[in-house]
């Protein structure tokens, strides 16, 4: 089974919990750490706001 398969299999189990999946590259990560950070600052505002 392939990476991507796996992550899906992964992605649609979390979000079967309601859970959302939010995924960076690792180069992302190492090279634009803070960018990532503020992306992810984003995503969680948004959800707490749709509460």
């Amino acid at each position: 089974m392939e990476q991507r398969e796996k992550d899906a299999i992964r992605t649609r189990d979390l979000e079967a919990a309601s859970l959302l999946v939010v995924r960076f590259a690792n180069d992302q990560v190492d090279r634009m750490f803070h960018e990532v950070c503020m992306e992810l600052d984003r995503v969680v505002a948004a959800r707490i706001a749709m509460r």
